[in-house]
């Protein structure tokens, strides 16, 4: 899986990239990351879940 910079930057207008940085990592370690087809989808729902622009970095796992 990937994301393309145009993506990354979609999400940087709402998003701090430590968050954006923490859900990417995040998704690449979940053991069931493989039934998803799109990182930038997967991404933008799981940040969702945060705060938009503050300054919390500490990512909230989705699946908890």
């Amino acid at each position: 899986m990937s994301i393309s910079k145009d993506e990354f930057k979609k999400l940087e207008a709402n998003y701090l990239k430590q968050q954006i940085d923490d859900v990417l990592d995040a998704i690449e370690n979940f053991k069931q990351n493989k039934k998803y087809k799109s990182l930038y989808l997967t991404a933008k729902n799981w940040l969702k879940k945060e705060e938009p622009r503050s300054e919390h970095t500490k990512f909230k796992a989705a699946w908890q």
